[in-house]
Protein backbone atom coordinates (compact mmCIF):
# COMPACT_ATOMS: atom_id res chain seq x y z
CA UNK A 1 0.00 0.00 0.00
CA UNK A 2 2.89 2.37 0.56
CA UNK A 3 3.83 2.21 -3.16
CA UNK A 4 0.31 3.27 -4.13
CA UNK A 5 0.40 6.12 -1.64
CA UNK A 6 3.74 7.29 -3.06
CA UNK A 7 2.34 7.20 -6.61
CA UNK A 8 -0.75 9.15 -5.53
CA UNK A 9 1.43 11.71 -3.73
CA UNK A 10 3.63 12.08 -6.81
CA UNK A 11 0.59 12.55 -9.01
CA UNK A 12 -0.92 15.14 -6.66
CA UNK A 13 2.38 17.05 -6.61
CA UNK A 14 2.52 17.02 -10.42
CA UNK A 15 -1.05 18.34 -10.63
CA UNK A 16 -0.30 21.08 -8.13
CA UNK A 17 2.95 22.07 -9.91
CA UNK A 18 1.13 22.08 -13.24
CA UNK A 19 -1.69 24.27 -12.04
CA UNK A 20 0.74 26.77 -10.48
CA UNK A 21 3.19 26.95 -13.39
CA UNK A 22 2.98 29.22 -16.42
CA UNK A 23 3.79 26.35 -18.84
CA UNK A 24 0.97 25.62 -21.23
CA UNK A 25 0.95 21.99 -22.36
CA UNK A 26 -1.45 20.20 -24.75
CA UNK A 27 -1.96 17.49 -22.13
CA UNK A 28 -2.70 17.70 -18.44
CA UNK A 29 -0.67 15.57 -16.00
CA UNK A 30 -3.60 13.14 -15.96
CA UNK A 31 -3.12 12.61 -19.71
CA UNK A 32 -6.31 14.45 -20.64
CA UNK A 33 -6.42 17.06 -23.40
CA UNK A 34 -5.98 20.58 -22.07
CA UNK A 35 -8.93 22.65 -23.36
CA UNK A 36 -7.06 25.92 -22.70
CA UNK A 37 -3.96 24.94 -24.67
CA UNK A 38 -4.20 27.79 -27.19
CA UNK A 39 -4.60 30.38 -24.48
CA UNK A 40 -1.69 31.81 -22.54
CA UNK A 41 1.57 30.97 -24.29
CA UNK A 42 1.36 27.68 -26.17
CA UNK A 43 3.18 27.35 -29.47
CA UNK A 44 0.05 28.43 -31.39
CA UNK A 45 -1.16 30.90 -28.79
CA UNK A 46 -2.91 33.95 -30.10
CA UNK A 47 -3.69 32.56 -33.53
CA UNK A 48 -7.32 32.33 -34.51
CA UNK A 49 -6.65 31.06 -38.02
CA UNK A 50 -4.05 30.81 -40.71
CA UNK A 51 -4.64 34.30 -42.07
CA UNK A 52 -5.67 36.28 -38.96
CA UNK A 53 -4.09 36.86 -35.56
CA UNK A 54 -6.08 37.05 -32.34
CA UNK A 55 -6.24 40.85 -32.62
CA UNK A 56 -7.73 40.47 -36.15
CA UNK A 57 -4.56 41.67 -37.90
CA UNK A 58 -3.09 39.76 -40.82
CA UNK A 59 -0.84 36.82 -40.04
CA UNK A 60 1.86 37.19 -42.68
CA UNK A 61 3.59 33.99 -41.64
CA UNK A 62 0.43 32.02 -42.30
CA UNK A 63 -0.18 33.78 -45.60
CA UNK A 64 3.41 33.13 -46.64
CA UNK A 65 3.10 29.47 -45.70
CA UNK A 66 -0.10 29.15 -47.74
CA UNK A 67 1.52 30.77 -50.78
CA UNK A 68 4.56 28.55 -50.30
CA UNK A 69 2.34 25.47 -50.33
CA UNK A 70 0.59 26.64 -53.52
CA UNK A 71 3.96 27.34 -55.12
CA UNK A 72 5.22 23.86 -54.17
CA UNK A 73 2.14 22.22 -55.67
CA UNK A 74 2.62 24.28 -58.84
CA UNK A 75 6.27 23.23 -59.03
CA UNK A 76 5.34 19.58 -58.67
CA UNK A 77 2.75 19.83 -61.45
CA UNK A 78 5.24 21.68 -63.67
CA UNK A 79 7.91 19.03 -63.10
CA UNK A 80 5.46 16.27 -64.06
CA UNK A 81 4.61 18.13 -67.29
CA UNK A 82 8.31 18.65 -68.08
CA UNK A 83 8.97 14.97 -67.46
CA UNK A 84 6.17 14.02 -69.85
CA UNK A 85 7.50 16.41 -72.51
CA UNK A 86 11.01 14.98 -72.12
CA UNK A 87 9.63 11.44 -72.48
CA UNK A 88 7.71 12.45 -75.63
CA UNK A 89 10.84 14.07 -77.08
CA UNK A 90 12.89 10.94 -76.33
CA UNK A 91 10.28 8.73 -78.01
CA UNK A 92 10.25 10.99 -81.09
CA UNK A 93 14.05 10.92 -81.34
CA UNK A 94 14.05 7.14 -80.93
CA UNK A 95 11.52 6.70 -83.75
CA UNK A 96 13.48 9.10 -85.98
CA UNK A 97 16.71 7.21 -85.28
CA UNK A 98 15.10 3.83 -86.05
CA UNK A 99 13.59 5.19 -89.28
CA UNK A 100 16.89 6.74 -90.33
CA UNK A 101 18.80 3.54 -89.53
CA UNK A 102 16.33 1.44 -91.52
CA UNK A 103 16.56 3.81 -94.51
CA UNK A 104 20.37 3.93 -94.40
CA UNK A 105 20.57 0.14 -94.21
CA UNK A 106 18.16 -0.25 -97.11
CA UNK A 107 20.08 2.30 -99.21
CA UNK A 108 23.44 0.65 -98.46
CA UNK A 109 22.16 -2.85 -99.24
CA UNK A 110 20.50 -1.63 -102.46
CA UNK A 111 23.68 0.12 -103.59
CA UNK A 112 25.78 -2.94 -102.73
CA UNK A 113 23.43 -5.23 -104.64
CA UNK A 114 23.57 -2.95 -107.72
CA UNK A 115 27.39 -2.85 -107.66
CA UNK A 116 27.80 -6.60 -107.17
CA UNK A 117 25.23 -7.44 -109.86
CA UNK A 118 26.89 -5.01 -112.27
CA UNK A 119 30.28 -6.56 -111.55
CA UNK A 120 28.92 -10.08 -112.07
CA UNK A 121 27.30 -9.07 -115.37
CA UNK A 122 30.52 -7.34 -116.54
CA UNK A 123 32.56 -10.44 -115.74
CA UNK A 124 30.12 -12.67 -117.62
CA UNK A 125 28.56 -14.27 -114.51
CA UNK A 126 24.84 -14.47 -113.76
CA UNK A 127 23.06 -12.32 -111.23
CA UNK A 128 22.39 -15.40 -109.12
CA UNK A 129 26.13 -15.87 -108.61
CA UNK A 130 26.25 -12.36 -107.10
CA UNK A 131 23.48 -13.19 -104.62
CA UNK A 132 25.93 -15.11 -102.38
CA UNK A 133 28.20 -12.05 -102.20
CA UNK A 134 25.20 -9.82 -101.50
CA UNK A 135 24.08 -12.00 -98.56
CA UNK A 136 27.64 -12.10 -97.24
CA UNK A 137 28.31 -8.33 -97.41
CA UNK A 138 24.89 -6.81 -96.66
CA UNK A 139 24.02 -5.38 -93.28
Amino acid sequence: MSILNEQDNTRQLAIRDYSQSKVNSPLTPNGDVNPNFLEGGGPMAGLTGIFKNKDNSLNFKGIGAAFGAVQSIGSIISSFKQSKLAQDQFNLQSRAFETNLFNERQAFNGSLADKLESRATAMGNTRESASEDIKLRSI
